[in-house]
């Protein structure tokens, strides 16, 4: 919240053009929305993801409403094991924006949390069209962003939300245990080299643009 506010405080051209703030998993309802009404004039202030855990995979959901209400958008940041427990407590907040962090967080990449994963995103998929899915965050369970081995995970992705409604975005600095930047983006150039130029533009800057107001 604190860097929230103080990129808020910088002249223009010296901050992003967007700002997710946060809210911490201990707050109460009244708490929440405090910490809210304190980053609302935050210069560039888009919306809130979670600063830590909670104890299920989304906050109240008086705090969904107020941020739906608000007209902000909501980070989900969830493991697979929480995805579809994150999609029923999305069901009535068809207007709230919503955008899955780091394509569902999958932690190992492997076979089981892979089926566990598929099912969470076409869970959250088919909560409604203001459900967005970020792909970022994949080197680190994946080990490697070689073509081959990001293309399924990113397909499915595609297949489940639809490339009106995913976005591609970095996880620096940790990413960068794994890969440079211009690796990172190469490897999503690669993977989306079929795609044609109207859908790549929405996926690497257009959609982003949209869902975040820029």
């Amino acid at each position: 919240i604190d860097e929230t506010l103080e990129i808020g405080r910088r002249p223009d051209g010296d901050r992003p053009d967007a700002v997710i703030g946060g809210v911490t998993p201990t707050a109460s309802v009244t708490e929440a929305l405090e910490q809210l009404d304190r980053q609302a004039d935050a210069a560039g202030f888009r919306g809130v993801r979670p600063m830590g855990r909670f104890a299920g995979p989304l906050p109240h959901v008086d705090v969904l409403r107020a941020l739906r209400d608000r007209g902000l958008v909501f980070e989900v940041l969830a493991r697979p094991a929480q995805l579809e427990e994150a999609a029923r407590g999305l069901e009535g907040l068809d207007d709230l924006v919503v955008v899955v962090e780091h394509a569902g967080w999958p932690a190992t990449g492997d076979d089981d949390e892979r089926a566990v994963w598929r099912r969470g995103l076409r869970a959250l998929a088919g909560v409604g069209p203001a459900v967005h899915c970020k792909i970022s965050g994949l080197a680190a369970p994946l080990g490697t962003l070689a073509p081959a081995t990001l293309r399924p995970w990113v397909e499915e992705a595609l297949d489940q939300f639809g490339a009106d409604r995913c976005f591609f975005a970095s996880n620096f600095p940790v990413d960068g245990l794994h890969v440079t930047l211009d690796g990172l983006w190469d490897a999503y150039s690669a993977v989306t080299a079929d795609l044609g130029p109207a859908v790549r533009d929405a996926l690497f800057a257009g959609n982003a643009e949209r869902v975040y107001g820029i």
